[in-house]
C-alpha cells in the first residue's frame, strides 16, 4: 500500500478525528492535500502548487475547518466574492495564515495570479525571505502561508493554466464512502447506543495510536540528539523505559479495542443492505444527468 509509505497510522488517526472519512480514497486525498501545501522555513515557495479541491459534498471543507482551525485569520474561511478578499489575502500572505476560499466555479480572480503563478522575488540572497505584489501592493511572503481553493461543482471545467498552477484533488464522495456514512445514519436511528459506543471506541483508538506515534518520535529525537555513551545517559534510559511501558499499555489497549470493534462491526453489518441500497439510489440519480441535463 503506497499510502502506508507516505503517512503513518498516527497521522491518519489525527485526520480521522478531524472528520476526514476513513475510506482509502479520502486518506489518499489527505496525503495529496498535505503534500501540496508544505510550509515552514525550509520550504521552497516556487515549488509549491496549492490544492484546488473539488468538494460537492463538503467533506474536504469540514476536514480542513477542523485541521486548520488554529491557523485561520480572524475572519475564518472566506469566499471568492467576499468584498474584503484582497485585504484578507494580504493579511494571510504576510502573517503566514491559512486562506481557505470557497465558491470557485471554473476560474479564480486575477487577485491570486501572483501567488499561483509564483511571481515572487527574493528579499535577501542569503536568507529564505520573499516578497509578492498583490493587488498592486508589495507584501512579505510568509513561508507558513497556505492556500486552499474549493469548488462545489461536481464536474468543473478548469482552464489548462489553472490546472497546471494548482494541485487538483477530487473529494467527491465514493460509493464505498457514502455507504459507510449512510450506515452510520441508519445505526443512529435504529441502534443509537451502538453508534455512540462505536464512535467512542474509534476516538479512543485514534488517541492511543497518536500517543504511540508521539512516544516513538520523542524517543527517536532523543536518540538522534544524544551525545556521548548512550548507557551513561540516565535521562535517555528513563525515557526508554517509560516509552517501552507506555507502548505496551497502548498496544494492549489497541488490541482490546480492535476485538470490541469487531463485535460492534458484526452487529452493524446487519444494516449494511439498507446503506448499500441508499448509495446505489444516490449514484443512479447522479448518473441521470449524463443522458438528460433536466436532472441536474
Amino acid at each position: 500500500d503506497v499510502a502506508q509509505l507516505l503517512v503513518d497510522d498516527a497521522t491518519i488517526a489525527v485526520w480521522n478525528s478531524q472528520s476526514l472519512p476513513k475510506d482509502q480514497l479520502s486518506v489518499q486525498n489527505g496525503i495529496l492535500v498535505t503534500e501540496a501545501s508544505p510550509h515552514g522555513e525550509n520550504t521552497d515557495p516556487l515549488l509549491v502548487r496549492f490544492p484546488l479541491l473539488i468538494d460537492p459534498q463538503g467533506q474536504a471543507l469540514m476536514w480542513l475547518k477542523n485541521k486548520e482551525a488554529k491557523n485561520f485569520p480572524y475572519t475564518g474561511t472566506t469566499t471568492l466574492g467576499h468584498r474584503n478578499l484582497a485585504k484578507i489575502t494580504k493579511h494571510c500572505v504576510e502573517q503566514g495564515k491559512t486562506l481557505l476560499v470557497e465558491g470557485v466555479v471554473d476560474e479564480v480572480i486575477p487577485l491570486f495570479d501572483p501567488i499561483l503563478q509564483k511571481k515572487l522575488k527574493k528579499k535577501s540572497r542569503n536568507r529564505n525571505k520573499w516578497v509578492v505584489k498583490i493587488d498592486g501592493e508589495e507584501k512579505d511572503y510568509s513561508l507558513d502561508f497556505k492556500l486552499f481553493l474549493l469548488t462545489k461543482v461536481a464536474n468543473p471545467l478548469f482552464s489548462p493554466e489553472l490546472s497546471a498552477q494548482t494541485t487538483v484533488i477530487d473529494f467527491s464522495v465514493t460509493r464505498e464512502g457514502l455507504e459507510d456514512q449512510l450506515l452510520s445514519f441508519v445505526i443512529q436511528n435504529e441502534q443509537p447506543q451502538l453508534e455512540v459506543k462505536r464512535k467512542q471506541l474509534i476516538d479512543d483508538m485514534n488517541k492511543a495510536t497518536i500517543a504511540l506515534g508521539v512516544l516513538d518520535k520523542t524517543l527517536l529525537d532523543k536518540l538522534a540528539n544524544s551525545k556521548g555513551n548512550l548507557l551513561d545517559n540516565v535521562e535517555l534510559i528513563r525515557l526508554l523505559r517509560k516509552t517501552k511501558t507506555k507502548a505496551k499499555e497502548v498496544n494492549e489497549q489497541i488490541t482490546a479495542s480492535k476485538q470490541t470493534q469487531k463485535t460492534i462491526s458484526e452487529k452493524r453489518e446487519l444494516y449494511r443492505p439498507v446503506a448499500t441500497r441508499g448509495s446505489v439510489v444516490y449514484f443512479t440519480l447522479v448518473d441521470t444527468t449524463s443522458f438528460n441535463p433536466m436532472y441536474q
